[in-house]
């Protein structure tokens, strides 16, 4: 179950770094622009492409024959057809960008917001391709005690916390001292205490 939780920490991992990157274009002056948004184009397509190469259209990645089954194949097939959509998407947005560059008014129709807007549809696509259907790994809990009574807690999700030996399919928390911040457990209903 490891090689589904890798294909899912790494389309994870992706997303965050882009929308970083979106993050900061936002606060980009419009004279820099087109060159941090063609240079955002070209690294999302690059690690894209690391995830196409890396996820085979027939079966998972690194999975043993025996334990693969049919929705990891199909799964499998959709994300690779769906990332290279994804590519297909900001390949034409950078081809629209270079016509901004040419300064052809007649076939200029997009403004920075548009070109961020659309950035932000094809990322929020491959988060949505992160998501694992069959994680069968319970969430990790952490609780704090007081007089053997559960005063708070936080819940992490499994995926998040695994290793990898590959770094870019890490959990985004593998390995890393975090600060939590607990809250109370919901309240007991009033017909459960009878």
């Amino acid at each position: 179950c490891n090689y589904r939780i890798e294909m899912a920490n790494l389309l994870e991992n992706i997303t965050e770094r882009l929308e970083i990157q979106l993050a900061t274009l936002k606060h980009v002056g419009k004279k820099r622009f087109e060159h941090k948004l063609s240079a955002f184009l070209k690294s999302a397509c690059c690690e894209l492409e690391e995830a196409v190469n890396w996820l085979k259209p027939t079966k998972p990645p690194t999975a043993p024959p025996s334990l693969s089954n049919a929705l990891d194949n199909l799964l499998s097939e959709h994300r690779h057809c769906q990332l290279l959509a994804a590519i297909k998407e900001l390949g034409s947005i950078g081809d629209s960008l270079s016509l901004v560059r040419l300064k052809d008014p007649s076939k200029v129709t997009r403004n920075h917001a548009d070109y961020l807007m659309e950035c932000r549809n094809v990322v929020a696509m491959i988060r949505q391709l992160a998501i694992e259907p069959q994680n069968s790994v319970p969430d990790a809990i952490i609780w704090m005690l007081c007089d053997n009574k559960r005063v708070a807690y936080h819940r992490i999700p499994s995926h998040h916390l695994m290793y990898s030996t590959r770094p870019e399919c890490r959990g985004r928390m593998c390995g890393r001292v975090q600060t939590f911040f607990l809250k109370p457990p919901p309240l007991a209903k009033e017909e459960d205490l009878e």
